[in-house]
């Protein structure tokens, strides 16, 4: 790497050179500053991609799956050097994750060996074979690159553009000097370049002891570019500055050597080129040893880049670091209910316990709740690529809303947040209903609900006593005593459900001066009564009528009389057996926070779920109840 950046300087003395040859005055190493950049708390050697030679410039394919290093190692097909610094010649080497090294959440892994293949060259004939360095990528493809003394260049070093129909050098970009190391805005309007030129011609006399700086050129058209300008200060410095890269938000990462050795540094352009004051990474990343060509890894989890450091396999060597990188969850609870007129009301769910688990190992990644606003913050920071699901718990009577499942997304700066919103719809007031291929509720033309005992009732009083002028009650039509096993089995599970379920709703879900109120609704099969009259004690009173103890019951006059009473008896007899078994039940009576009503809804559904089909349908004979609350003031 060290030829790739001063093709005439021996590897020995490049770092020394850089700085020392700077100017003409004399060169203070100033002490290095607290850095400002995020910490990283250690390094690992990339043994996949490193050789006793020089490997630098590292790059990885947005899938993860690919990685490529610039190197001077020597091949097997290579017996030869070049040159003291040139040694075996710089190439792109790339290597291919294997099978046993993908659908990990455990960073690229390219210090172990056995998960990628071995380094082969990159598009082989495609490059020139003396010299070709850091290069440029669309996704695997080489866009623009940097090599040596090829034909057609102009210089030592040169940058091209390498298209579908070959390479050609860069118009207007390249001088005689030394121009490489390109690298691309994220909008593809500015290349940024290291470049050692200066305005006289080289001469045999050069040795190449120039100082390298940064050289920035704008598009003006289809590959054209403005004339190449160095960068301001306090980007370039009277020190070197190489190895220029653009991450994907635009921050330029570059490697200086204005506090001695080559450091990484990051920069933003914050208006026409006027760029903000380097920030410095700390160690592990920066070193006394020299630090240069800095990338993030696709999913910004890791960065990449270039150290002549101890502990290497020699040379520069391809170092990785965890990024500080931090994407949290905020997640928004939204409660909705319906309100008494119909209308949707939304209300922040607070001090709602929520987890975020990993989908992959089922781990349970962060526990928190909602604040008074209903807003979830996550303290732990999620890893980029991971798929998660975040779950609620249940508030009072509102169920728990569909779980959030989500992919951690790559952010775009070193802290993002992943947003989602969990709504817990209140439970809704249960409706007891009978289904349509249940046993009919009701003997054809009576009104008391078809229980052993009511049955009993009936048959002792029909056709004589308070019954004998009820003439429309048919008990033969049906197996009625078959029937009212059935109809006690469902009467008990409605006791059990409105004791176990509905009143515990109110104690928890509904203020003090709120009234559940059950509504009965009884009905007919379409078939009218014959004439007769309404025998009983009582009078009958519903929503929609009030029935005298011997009203005329005759045709669908009749029926729809016989709807209301089925809905008013059904209710006695609930009320009745509630306050039997029921003390909670009995209280809120007495407070008036339980009210019952009765009404006559007239043609019930059938078997098949209609209202039509035959006339005498005893499996429209039911009732069904169904709650609604009255909301105190």
């Amino acid at each position: 790497m060290k030829t790739h950046l001063l093709p005439f300087v021996t590897a020995s003395a490049l770092c020394l050179l850089l700085v020392s040859c700077a100017s003409t005055e004399e060169t203070v190493v100033p002490p290095r500053p607290a850095a400002d950049n995020p910490s990283f708390t250690a390094v690992t050697n990339c043994r996949v991609l490193n050789s006793e030679e020089d490997d630098f410039a590292p790059w990885v394919s947005r899938d993860g799956k690919h990685a490529i290093v610039t190197s001077n190692r020597r091949l097997a097909a290579a017996d030869r050097k070049f040159s003291p610094e040139f040694l075996y010649g710089e190439k792109l080497l790339v290597t291919e994750r294997t099978a046993a090294g993908t659908g990990e959440n455990t960073g690229l892994g390219l210090h172990r060996t056995e998960r990628w293949t071995p380094l082969s060259p990159l598009q082989e004939g495609a490059f020139s074979v003396v010299n070709t360095g850091t290069a440029m990528f669309d996704d695997g493809t080489v866009t623009y690159f940097s090599t040596t003394y090829a034909a057609g260049g102009r210089g030592g070093a040169d940058i091209w553009l390498h298209g579908p129909s070959g390479a050609t050098p860069v118009d207007g970009i390249n001088s005689s000097w030394w121009d490489a190391q390109p690298a691309l805005s994220p909008d593809g309007m500015m290349l940024v370049f290291a470049s050692d030129r200066v305005s006289r011609d080289p001469s045999v006399s050069d040795t190449g002891r120039r100082t390298p700086h940064l050289y920035y050129a704008i598009k003006s058209g289809e590959g054209a570019w403005s004339d190449p300008q160095p960068l301001p200060a306090p980007v370039n410095s009277s020190s070197a500055e190489i190895s220029p890269w653009f991450d994907s938000d635009g921050t330029l990462y570059f490697a200086t050597a204005r506090r001695g050795s080559f450091d990484i540094a990051t920069t933003r352009l914050l208006s026409d080129n006027i760029w903000s004051e380097p920030s410095f990474f700390k160690e592990p990343i920066n070193t006394a040893a020299n630090d240069c060509f800095a990338v993030l890894s696709p999913d910004r989890t890791e960065m990449l880049f270039a150290s002549d450091r101890e502990g290497g396999l020699g040379g520069y060597d391809i170092w990785s670091a965890d990024r500080p990188t931090c994407v949290r969850f905020e997640g928004a609870v939204r409660l909705v209910s319906i309100g008494k007129k119909g209308d949707t009301i939304v209300a922040p769910g607070s001090n709602i316990r929520m987890t975020v688990k990993d989908d992959a190992t089922g781990r349970v990644l962060d526990v928190g709740s909602t604040d008074a606003r209903g807003v979830y913050t996550a303290s732990s920071c999620l890893r980029p690529k991971t798929a998660v699901t975040v779950s609620s718990e249940s508030m009072n009577c509102f169920t728990t809303g569909n779980d959030l499942h989500l992919k951690v997304p790559v952010p775009t700066g070193t802290e993002d947040m992943l947003r989602g919103t969990i709504t817990l719809v209140r439970q809704p007031l249960p409706v007891f209903e009978p289904k349509n291929d249940s046993i009919p509720f009701f003997v054809t033309g009576y009104w008391y609900p078809n229980t052993t005992t009511n049955l009993d009732r009936m048959l002792s009083e029909w056709p004589k006593g308070r019954l004998r002028n009820a003439n429309y009650i048919e008990p033969d039509s049906f197996n009625y005593r078959q029937s009212a096993v059935v109809v006690e089995q469902w009467f008990e599970k409605l006791y059990g459900d409105i004791e176990s379920m509905l009143l515990p709703m109110l104690d928890t879900c509904y203020a003090n001066n709120d009234t559940l109120v059950l509504h009965v609704y009884g009905y007919v099969d379409p078939r009218g009564l014959a004439w007769g009259l309404y025998e009983d004690e009582a009078t009958a009173r519903t929503a929609e009528m009030t029935i005298e103890p011997g009203t005329v019951m005759q045709q669908q006059d009749g029926n729809k009389k016989l709807a209301n009473l089925r809905g008013y008896y059904s209710m006695m007899m609930i009320d009745r057996d509630m306050m039997s078994r029921s003390s909670r039940y009995t209280d809120l009576r007495k407070q008036n926070r339980v009210q019952l009503r009765a009404h006559g809804e007239y043609i019930g559904f059938g078997k098949d779920g209609t209202q039509g089909g035959p006339l005498d349908d005893p499996y429209k004979r039911k009732f069904l109840v169904r709650v609604t609350l009255h909301e105190g003031k």
